[in-house]
């Protein structure tokens, strides 16, 4: 029993070995391989192997994609503020996150959009779904105000606002500063919040 406790415990410790010695190069903004990673995490490729199936993989699974930028304490935040308030907060916390993990989201959306891009015949890779749930409990208050097909189009159009897509549009389409993308989602999302919740009301 020690054994197999002992041997579950050291494989745990490798993988998340594997997986922190990704982040360190998607932290680099550099292209790396599976080579790159067992020599940063000190192991051999066979062993990087093991766990994963190629770098792809890999980056997924290290992804900022997967870990949220707010916590319960962040979250107090919501307490005493109206919908549009709350909505501009989490929008300013999810662009800080952003802002400051784009070499890593950039990197992970071009593997998403490549191999959603060839899913035919397969299920395509999702993420996950925290930036959605957040959302609802932003505007949460103006749901029995509004009609249902108002509320999902809200939630949808709000998603679109506060991730790296909205980042990477700003940047490279519109060829504006972090600030002033910023400002302007900022605005877009109090607007639409506005109009919406206070139709309904």
């Amino acid at each position: 029993m020690k054994l197999t406790t002992g041997r579950i415990s050291q494989k745990l410790k490798t993988r998340q070995a594997l997986i922190d010695a990704t982040r360190d190069l998607l932290a680099n903004g550099d292209t790396f391989t599976i080579e790159d990673v067992a020599k940063t995490a000190e192991v051999s490729r066979a062993t990087v192997y093991r766990y994963f199936s190629n770098v792809d993989t890999l980056i997924l699974e290290a992804g900022v994609l997967h870990r949220s930028p707010i916590t319960s304490e962040t979250m107090v935040e919501f307490e005493g503020k109206d919908v549009v308030e709350r909505m501009g907060y989490l929008q300013e916390l999810m662009f800080r996150y952003v802002s400051e993990e784009e070499t890593s989201f950039r990197k992970l959306l071009s593997i998403l959009v490549t191999q959603n891009g060839h899913a035919e015949g397969k299920r395509p890779y999702t993420r996950g779904g925290w930036r959605v749930g957040y959302i609802e409990d932003a505007i949460g208050p103006c749901r029995d105000h509004v009609a249902p097909e108002d509320y999902n189009k809200l939630k949808i159009a709000l998603a679109t606002l506060i991730g790296i897509e909205s980042l990477v549009v700003g940047k490279d389409v519109c060829r504006q500063e972090d600030a002033d993308v910023q400002q302007a989602l900022n605005w877009a999302v109090k607007t639409l919040v506005t109009a919406v919740c206070s139709s309904g009301q």
